[in-house]
């Protein structure tokens, strides 16, 4: 293609007349010519042609000024040059040429995982290459959340790392990754496949898992992973039991690393400094970064003694079928204690019993209740050191999200239940006693994972003061326990 651009004419001179061109007059001798073609003959210097010096025969034709022969070729194949075009009489003038434009390039080609360069071609065939630009870096493992960049994740985790929503590499196992990211700029870099057990380090400088913005080529994006504090749950001085014969793993309290390390246990010593076991029918038990006790004492032991449930209790204190209820409505306010009765009955109409005002058992104070129906908490139930309550229900029983606070024993048929607000901004709940839920356990609150860090969502801390003080009718328990074969116990 010919690009034609602004010039100017240059004039060549080959053969300038010495004549004048209004004039016959030729060179310095003086003679005269018909025409001025005619003195130019012999260059201006003699006289006119072959014909003589007065005559005109035997010269050249005349020449035209304006006759141009057409402009030559461009002096390049490629890129700038110049061309030029010469009229009859010899003048010769010049014009600047464009061949294909050599600033035209094509668009860069793509980068890909085999591909580590890139390519662009102009008009003129030129070819340049680069080498793709990468974002490179590294996840590391941060389990105190401190940004330590001295051992790479080794989490066993899937992570892939994406720029720009397009380009994507799965991160090595030693946590360092390497992405073609195409034209080098600005743009997202983002983690993905961490597992519920682990979350972004409190420390990442960039940000985690999401950095906005990100330098293309740039190395030292590093990313912190750190033990995700989801909710866990401990006990002080009680034992445990798990009557599931399902197996698999039929108890979980994933107990965050960042719990001081004698805190790292799902059973406490009690105030006695005792340690209580964990007992189960089947299957096994996530601790997460913790163990079951100091002792370790874990064993899989199947209770095979009597059930001591709602019916059971029922007929212990004498309860009859036409038992009045003790409450008129099926809210449970405390009653003005009576050393005289043995127990204290209620069937809820709704088929829900529920404390919608605080309990505050004193010293010396005794309270059986039955429950014909499930029960509702909503207030604290406070017991202190010498007094005693306990709850039989037939069904289950759920605490609401502000009870913080939970004494006594608590028996039911059904399933004990902790509610949430479901947005990881529970309280913690401390119970004080025992729980025996034969319809099973799900506790649900969650404090949020910075104080899930170092605080269980639920406690349960044994009392012996409530055993001494339980009332006759309620001491009779026959538990029948089975040896088991050698190397049962475990940690």
């Amino acid at each position: 293609m010919l690009f034609i651009s602004s010039f100017s004419h240059v004039i060549a001179k080959n053969k300038v007349p010495a004549c004048d061109p209004g004039s016959t007059k030729c060179g310095s001798g003086g003679c005269s010519c018909p025409a001025r073609q005619d003195c130019c003959s012999n260059g201006g210097d003699g006289c006119c042609g072959s014909g003589g010096d007065s005559g005109g025969g035997g010269g050249p034709p005349p020449c035209d000024a304006n006759a141009w022969g057409g402009w030559s070729g461009c002096s390049t194949s490629c890129g700038a040059g110049s061309q030029s075009n010469t009229n009859q009489c010899g003048t010769v003038i010049y014009q600047g040429c464009m061949i294909n434009d050599p600033n035209v390039w094509t668009s860069w080609s793509a980068c890909t995982g085999i591909q580590n360069t890139q390519s662009r071609t102009n008009n003129c065939g030129t070819v340049e290459t680069l080498n793709c630009p990468r974002v490179t870096g590294t996840i590391y493992y941060d389990p105190y959340n401190s940004c330590a960049a001295d051992s790479p994740s080794n989490l066993a985790l899937p992570l892939t790392v994406t720029y720009n929503g397009s380009y994507k590499v799965n991160a090595a196992s030693n946590g360092t990754f390497s992405i073609l990211t195409g034209p080098a700029g600005s743009g997202t870099l983002l983690l993905e496949g961490l597992s519920g057990n682990f979350e972004c380090s409190t420390c990442n400088p960039q940000g985690c898992p999401l950095v906005s913005s990100t330098i293309s080529p740039t190395n030292g994006n590093n990313f912190f992973i750190a033990d995700r504090a989801n909710p866990w749950w401990q006990t002080k001085g009680a034992g445990i039991y798990v009557g599931s014969e399902s197996g698999g793993t039929t108890l979980v309290s994933n107990i965050p690393r960042y719990v001081p390390a004698d805190q790292r246990y799902l059973i406490l010593p009690g105030a006695g400094l005792g340690v209580a076991a964990l007992l189960r029918a089947s299957g096994g038990v996530s601790y997460g970064r913790g163990t079951v006790s100091s002792g370790n004492l874990s064993a899989v032991s199947k209770y095979t003694g009597k059930r001591v449930d709602y019916s059971w209790f029922s007929s212990r204190v004498g309860l009859t079928f036409s038992q009045p209820n003790d409450w008129g409505a099926d809210t449970m306010n405390q009653p003005v204690n009576d050393p005289t009765k043995a127990f204290y009955y209620i069937t809820p109409a709704s088929g829900t019993a529920t404390v919608l005002s605080p309990w505050h058992v004193l010293e010396g104070e005794k309270y059986i209740v039955i429950v014909n129906g499930d029960l509702k908490v909503e207030q604290n139930i406070i017991v202190d050191v010498g007094g005693f309550v306990a709850f039989v229900v037939k069904n289950g029983v759920k605490v609401a999200t502000n009870v913080t606070k939970l004494d006594g024993l608590y028996e039911m048929d059904g399933t004990f239940e902790t509610l949430t607000t479901g947005a990881e901004n529970d309280v913690q709940l401390v119970t004080g006693g025992s729980v025996v839920a034969w319809g099973g356990v799900s506790l649900n609150r969650n404090i949020g994972k910075t104080n899930n860090a170092s605080t269980p969502s639920e406690q349960f801390v044994y009392r012996q003061d409530l055993i001494t003080n339980m009332p006759k009718e309620m001491k009779t328990f026959i538990m029948s326990w089975t040896e088991v074969p050698a190397g049962t116990f475990e940690n």
